[in-house]
């Protein structure tokens, strides 16, 4: 999955350049063409045998990534395609969050879901099907999607919804780009609330205490999620810190719509790749903290939505072999003993990771979408051999838990456990080889899983 040589050239003249996924590791030799919204797919498809729709990259592993073919990106207009007042609105879906939210905002409206990336496009998070801190109140994204304008494999423009071709609508959200390129979307939005949120900070001292106040919290909380100390050199690993967030709404009659314009903060200050010296210190430091500061307070939106964004390019710390991050979901039925299981598989490892995130999940959408009801483990590593060796037992647990591994994360997964992950998989593949029987959509992900 490594490439070689920036100036390789494939056997038609085009140009291939090396490409990595948003965590590093993963790299692949491709080629790169935008389609502009009069573009033809055809003239593309006279240059090369296999292509992949793409956003901004922001897939942490291979899903964004295609091993001598063409990654074609969808350019759109920077503006909304329709006005709001009916509460839906067509977004060209090479938009990114970090314009389209500021556009909605304006005119009183926003999404009901976001993910903690702003450079994420509308595209993108059709493909992956993303979730937010409140995926137990207000589901996946994909809920919010309306219909989708597709371009399949033989160049003809579809639009697909839940009444029109809704084989093809529901295998394309969390997808993962292979069915199509989706040009446009019609989503569905909500009234915005104030630019600011309540939120209560809760510190925890053990992993017991932190799964069971997350379930409190999760529940009278719209936005939730618990950050866990997980160094191995912690004195009480698995405490955390608790966030639950309350947005603030706004009357429609008082409302003078205002911006907002949620950014990046500043580029990533230059730091050695983390160790177990450095976690260990950070956690105690951010532990500490939460246990002096307020426990309810009002913070900005973005701090709540979006805490990476704090800094650009974070993931730089961990150049120059990059990080995997292990996104599972463990089922409501395997319980809460599942989610300490898979801790102590972790601890047994021997591996700190460099950040964990719990999060309350609720009903989830079928096919390849991610989300289920349950509870997702983010888990953080620094590349290294050993890591690699965690992360398969770690698949392996997921699976015999019932549960699963996000694919738009996912950089290790074999196609033998996706198989036994994924109960619609079957589905999706009839729909992938109905509209592309000749494979010409592919990724590293989908030749690594045999999509």
């Amino acid at each position: 999955m490594t490439s070689s040589d920036s100036n390789l050239i494939s056997d038609n003249n085009r140009r291939l350049v090396p490409v990595r996924g948003w965590a590093g590791y993963c790299r692949a030799s491709s080629s790169f063409r935008s389609l502009s919204a009069k573009g033809s797919l055809q003239e593309i498809l006279h240059e090369t045998s296999s292509w992949l729709p793409v956003g901004n990259g922001c897939s942490y592993g291979d899903a964004a990534l295609s091993a001598g073919g063409t990654r074609i990106q969808p350019v759109g207009s920077g503006q909304l395609h329709s006005d709001t007042k009916n509460g839906t609105v067509w977004v060209s879906a090479s938009m990114p969050l970090s314009e389209l939210l500021p556009q909605l905002s304006i005119r009183g409206w926003t999404l009901p879901v976001v993910p903690g990336v702003l450079s994420a496009t509308v595209g993108g998070m059709v493909a992956s099907d993303v979730h937010g801190k409140n995926h137990l109140h207000r589901g996946s994204f994909g809920n919010s999607v309306e219909t989708l304008e597709l371009i399949l494999t033989d160049g003809q423009k579809i639009k697909c919804s839940r009444e029109t071709e809704p084989d093809i609508f529901r295998a394309t959200l969390g997808g993962m780009g292979l069915t199509g390129i989706v040009t446009s979307v019609l989503l569905r939005l909500v009234r915005r609330s104030a630019a600011i949120a309540e939120v209560a900070v809760t510190p925890t001292e053990d992993l017991e205490q932190t799964l069971q106040t997350l379930e409190k919290v999760a529940v009278d909380s719209e936005h939730s999620s618990a950050w866990v100390d997980f160094s191995l050199k912690s004195q009480n690993p698995g405490r955390g810190v608790i966030t639950g967030g309350n947005l603030i709404p706004v009357s429609e009659e008082s409302e003078t719509y205002q911006l907002w314009q949620p950014c990046s903060g500043p580029e990533f200050p230059p730091l050695p790749t983390p160790g177990e010296k450095l976690v260990f210190w950070h956690n105690r430091f951010y532990h500490l903290l939460a246990r002096r500061t307020s426990r309810v307070s009002y913070w900005p939106l973005e701090k709540l939505f979006f805490p990476l964004e704090a800094w650009s390019s974070w993931q730089k710390v961990y150049e120059p072999a990059g990080f995997h991050q292990h996104q599972s979901l463990i089922p409501e039925e395997a319980g809460l003993s599942a989610v300490k299981s898979l801790f102590q598989l972790v601890s047994k490892g021997g591996i700190s990771p460099t950040l964990v995130v719990i999060k309350r999940m609720g009903e989830g959408r079928g096919g390849l979408s991610f989300p289920a009801p349950g509870w997702t483990v983010s888990m953080d590593f620094a590349h290294g051999p050993e890591v690699l060796a965690l992360l398969g037992r770690l698949n392996q647990f997921t699976v015999e838990a019932g549960g699963r591994v996000y694919l738009s994360k996912d950089s290790t997964l074999s196609a033998e456990l996706m198989r036994q992950m994924y109960p619609d998989l079957g589905s999706f593949m009839e729909v992938r080889n109905r509209v592309d029987p000749q494979r010409r959509i592919r990724s590293c992900l989908a030749d690594r899983l045999e999509l």
